[in-house]
């Protein structure tokens, strides 16, 4: 039985001497692992089209086990982001991420629009201004999160409920969220936050990933969210 996806390729590894297994993330069943027999050949056809990060058509025939890629048609290829080395390692973090938190089947139209959004992003924007690939990163994995029910509570105390004040809060990745000053000394493990940082993350909860390149963000503010959201990371890995 042979099926059609729509699907991004998240990563590939080496088979054989002539086969390459793909990680795909599909529209139409979440990540699916599939195989390309004679994918390394250098005269390979089927390899051009399946290159990492390439939104493409894939036809796969599956009875058991992992299915076998017969066919392959790329949609879009995102050329810009290809020869911006910030843009690829975002987007390299990016899909190494959306693997590891992701089981195979499990599927989510959500999920996979949010990394077609993130993609298409990057590349519109590859090379234009230093830290606006970070700082795209940074909201799509907050997105990522939220599809997966992690959301971070940035309006209100976790511990209390209250509003946040402008300054003084801390990230508390345990209880999800932000705590005010007056609740942190309950906690054993937080992190500080600036308000600023506060301010990024509402907005990236809640816009296109693609308008946060209209934020101007410090080098500060951004490594207080880096250190924010790869704790979160850690703690629902784990």
């Amino acid at each position: 039985m042979e099926r059609k996806y729509t699907g991004i390729i998240l990563n590939k590894k080496d088979s054989n001497e002539a086969s390459r297994i793909y990680t795909i993330y599909t529209l139409e069943e979440g990540k699916i692992q599939a195989i390309a027999q004679g994918a390394r050949k250098a005269r390979s056809k089927l390899a051009g089209n399946l290159e990492n990060f390439i939104l493409a058509d894939i036809f796969v025939a599956k009875s058991k086990g992992r299915g076998r890629i017969t066919g392959a048609v790329a949609e879009k290829v995102f050329l810009n982001m290809r020869n911006d080395f910030e843009s690829l390692n975002c987007v390299f973090r990016a899909a190494r991420l959306l693997d590891k938190l992701t089981g195979i089947g499990e599927k989510d139209e959500k999920i996979f629009n949010l990394f077609h959004e993130f993609l298409s992003a990057v590349d519109k924007l590859a090379g234009e201004k230093t830290g606006t690939g970070e700082l795209l990163l940074r909201g799509f994995i907050l997105k990522l999160l939220d599809c997966l029910g992690y959301k971070i509570e940035a309006n209100f105390c976790v511990s209390c409920s209250k509003k946040l004040l402008e300054k003084g809060n801390f990230f508390s990745a345990e209880k999800g969220g932000f705590i005010c000053g007056a609740c942190a000394g309950k906690e054993e493990r937080k992190l500080s936050v600036t308000a600023n940082v506060i301010k990024i993350m509402r907005i990236a909860l809640n816009s296109k990933i693609a308008s946060l390149e209209k934020l101007k963000v410090s080098e500060k503010d951004m490594e207080n969210m880096k250190k924010i959201t790869e704790e979160f990371v850690v703690w629902v890995s784990n």
